[in-house]
């Protein structure tokens, strides 16, 4: 971050101004007035683009920029890089720092230009005060939003904002574009290429979305949620032997909670206590894609099923609070995400089940018709009812009835338009909730010798969390070729639950270390792991929680989580994952060497019956952690598993 600081400061920021490249029969004079961004790195500006292309009497409307040139001032600009943010509706001016630390080296010698999509960031964030801040019916603020937008509801599609951006290239004089990306971004990446090809050295698609091609029903969405709880499942040590069918507990669960939701009190991972009701739609839309804590949520659902299954609700129940937010959300501040944009394009350009032209209570008639229409089983495991739901908090679903359009534009991307032949990679993520891979790989398929790259164990957008889709993004751009993608099959296990055991003699034993002199019991064996899950169980629940949390174990007892400057420290006290074994201590692990050690007081019954020391490498969760020890008077050599 350093080098762009250093590189805007003095005679260097106006040399930066002077030394923006022009094309040929571009003048000084036509240039955008740029000045030192307040609020990031680099050299803002904006210049005044048509409201509407096709109607010069409509006026104009502002498109605001950053430009941050290339950290090493020693060397020239080897072109410009830039970078499209997702939403639809979030700022890409707001994004400056998460691009820097992303795209690291491949910005020494790139310059990168982030511009605003006209109806968000600087490019006048539209502010819809009901849909931006959740206040009412998510319908009615729909309509009120449309209403606000009035004549000018028309003005915001993918079309134009790829054009505002050419507007920008071509105002800087800048040749070529290597065009970056990210989900919705993406979409606008593909309709800029379509139109403006020449100025497009390389391509690069990071999950991108693709309204023209995915069904209105999200059917791939929902198989993506399935599949995403089975490969964590199946790739975990301690869920798969316990739980075969992952998807059938979910089903299973689906069913129960359509009949009969899950009603209880349960704490949170910030220690407040909540009524939850827990529902089948609120177990799609808040805990199936739901991806907080690295899919925390993922990796425990079957087993808190199982447990349903068997008549223990705590497990769930827990899952329940520490996803009981609101349907219909906050988003804060339109300028870092407009609500009113996202629908604005949301509403005009994906497909829709009614017809434009009639009236919101007749196309709630046609959509609820489409519904009922499906063949049996299309939303399997869910209920109809229930996944419509889901869909209709927004953007899909019902969420559009109200929208005040008589008429969609022709698809600005898909099947029947003329795609470059130029430089493409498309990366998406395996465990992708919003964006399937095969969504993505029709996208790559529309691109003559594109490379289609799918990131094992990585969500939505695979840049901020993955090392190799960054370095093959940077490579790829280097080169303008197809890239060694081998590292893009690799990964360690994720954190899952096999089975949440209600006594400790109901626990997976721990596995003996051969040769280490381990003299345990059957009985010790399932106290280690118990004791070792309570341990655990509290450090994963503090990804989740606030920072600083003091919160609950499972079954009882408190814990304090601590973020340090080297790692996570969690002190226990008498914290219980089964109802029988508790422990009081210190976790924790090192952010350099993901590595932990455990020390933990160990009581059964409220009688104490030893302590156990448990070390190794935590994260990655490549293998086991050791044991030792003693419990009930006998020495422990153990091993327990990461995952």
């Amino acid at each position: 971050m350093t080098r762009f600081t250093l590189h805007l400061i003095g005679r260097a920021l106006v040399a930066s101004i002077c030394a923006l490249p022009l094309l040929a029969g571009a003048t000084a004079s036509a240039a955008p007035a740029l000045q030192p961004c307040t609020d990031s790195p680099g050299l803002c500006g904006s210049i005044d683009v048509p409201l509407d292309r096709a109607n010069p009497l409509a006026g104009t409307t502002a498109i605001g920029f950053t430009l941050i040139p290339h950290g090493d001032a020693s060397v020239a600009s080897q072109g410009t890089l830039l970078a499209i943010a997702g939403g639809p509706g979030i700022s890409s001016t707001s994004e400056w720092n998460g691009y820097l630390d992303e795209l690291g080296p491949l910005l020494d010698a790139r310059d990168l230009l982030l511009v605003d999509a006209r109806g968000t960031g600087r490019s006048g964030a539209i502010d819809c005060q009901a849909l931006q801040h959740g206040v009412g019916t998510v319908l009615a603020a729909v309509a009120a939003c449309g209403a606000q937008l009035g004549s000018t509801i028309s003005d915001y599609g993918t079309s134009a904002v790829a054009d505002d951006i050419d507007a920008v290239r071509g105002a800087l004089g800048i040749d070529r574009l290597d065009v970056l990306g990210t989900s919705y971004g993406g979409l606008v990446a593909e309709v800029y290429a379509i139109r403006h090809p020449a100025h497009l050295r390389t391509l690069t698609l990071d999950a991108p979305g693709n309204p023209s091609g995915a069904d209105f029903w999200q059917v791939g969405s929902l198989h993506q949620m399935l599949r995403t709880v089975d490969l964590i499942c199946e790739r975990s040590p301690s869920c798969n032997p316990d739980v075969p069918d992952p998807i059938g507990q979910i089903a299973w669960l689906a069913k129960a909670l359509r009949a009969h939701p899950l009603v209880g009190n349960a704490y949170d991972a910030g220690g407040q206590l909540h009524h939850v009701v827990l529902d089948e739609t609120k177990l799609i839309a808040n805990v199936l894609e739901n991806s907080d804590g690295g899919y925390l949520y993922q990796g425990e659902i079957a087993a808190a099923a199982a447990s349903l299954r068997a008549g223990d609700p705590v497990p769930l129940l827990r899952i329940a609070a520490q996803t009981d937010f609101p349907a219909f959300l906050d988003s804060g501040d339109p300028a870092f995400f407009s609500s009113g944009l996202n629908a604005a394009v949301v509403c005009a350009e994906w497909p829709v089940p009614w017809s434009e032209s009639a009236a919101p209570a007749v196309r709630q008639a046609q959509y609820g018709k489409a519904l009922r229409a499906l063949p049996a089983g299309t939303l399997a495991p869910f209920g109809s009812d229930a996944w419509s739901a889901f869909l209709g908090l927004g953007p899909t679903g019902d969420f559009c009835t109200p929208w005040p359009i008589t008429q969609q534009p022709a698809a600005p991307a898909g099947p029947g338009l003329a795609y470059p032949s130029v430089p493409t990679l498309v990366l998406s993520g395996e465990y992708d909730l919003q964006i399937p891979n095969e969504q993505a790989q029709a996208v790559a398929a529309r691109f003559p010798g594109s490379q289609f790259v799918v990131l094992a164990k990585t969500g939505h957008t695979t840049l901020p969390s993955n090392g190799c889709a960054q370095g093959m993004v940077g490579e790829f751009i280097e080169s303008a070729a197809p890239v060694d993608s081998t590292c893009s099959t690799s990964f360690a296990p994720g954190y899952a639950v096999g089975r949440f055991p209600v006594k400790a003699a109901d626990a997976v034993p721990a596995r003996v270390d051969p040769g280490a002199g381990d003299s345990s019991t059957a009985a010790d064996r399932r106290i280690a792991t118990a004791a070792w899950s309570a341990a655990y169980d509290a450090l994963q629940q503090g990804f989740v929680g606030p920072p600083e949390a003091k919160a609950f174990g499972l079954r009882g007892g408190r814990y304090h989580y601590r973020f340090g400057d080297t790692g996570d420290r969690v002190a226990l006290d008498g914290v219980r994952f089964t109802s029988d074994v508790a422990v009081s201590g210190l976790t924790g692990y090192d952010y350099a060497t993901g590595a932990t050690k455990t020390l933990l007081d160990v009581s059964l019954g409220g009688r104490g019956i030893g302590r156990l020391r448990i070390t190794g490498q935590l994260f990655p969760h490549v293998g086991v952690l050791t044991v030792r020890g003693r419990l009930n008077g006998h020495r422990v050599a153990l091993l327990v598993p990461t995952a």
